[in-house]
């Protein structure tokens, strides 16, 4: 063991304050961003890569998907639906990106994270959680009766994205009320920070 690992806890509470420890182990910015601020990032990217997973084998399985003479691939409805899933998705990658260099270049400065950015940290990360269950809702609810067999991987996706998405800290009510709270001049409420 490295010396000073064994401090780490001790560390990383402070962390999830936006309080680096003067002796921390590890000085890179990333393990001193505040947990409250970034879990949500990591928690919804799951949701996001699932339903990346999820639109990738749609559209694999829409290529050669003929229905009732139609073939699916020609239908514009399919099309829209997959313009609108990769653009929601590619939204949603931003909005974690972006959410995530603010926070990093903050602390990289020697910051913290004040009430403010951790508000929106949390408003991104509910949200990005949100899209990604659009996602998913739209896809499943185009993919046709056979998606609704248990071997059908579309089923699994489904079923994965709405289970990543719904942590309570990504619910979307309960991650947009700070922030508007905040935006409107009052506290952030009972439970929030």
């Amino acid at each position: 063991i490295p010396a000073g690992i064994e401090m780490m806890d001790s560390y990383a509470i402070e962390a999830a304050e936006g309080r680096p420890h003067p002796d921390a182990f590890n000085t890179a910015p990333i393990y001193h961003t505040p947990r409250r601020s970034t879990a949500g990032f990591a928690l919804a990217a799951c949701a996001v890569g699932g339903a990346q997973g999820m639109l990738d084998h749609f559209v694999g399985a829409a290529r050669g998907r003929v229905s009732r003479g139609m073939v699916m691939a020609e239908e514009q409805w399919m099309q829209i639906a997959i313009s609108e899933a990769t653009s929601t998705l590619r939204a949603a990658e931003l909005l974690i990106l972006d959410g995530a260099r603010r926070t990093m270049a903050a602390f990289a400065k020697g910051g913290t994270a004040d009430i403010s950015m951790r508000a929106d940290d949390k408003r991104d990360a509910g949200f990005v959680a949100m899209l990604a269950r659009q996602v998913a809702d739209k896809l499943y609810a185009v993919a046709g009766g056979n998606s609704l067999r248990t071997t059908d991987p579309l089923q699994h996706y489904f079923r994965d994205i709405h289970g990543a998405s719904a942590h309570f800290g990504l619910r979307w009510e309960h991650s947009a009320i700070p922030y508007a709270r905040l935006r409107l001049g009052l506290a952030p409420g009972p439970g929030y920070y």
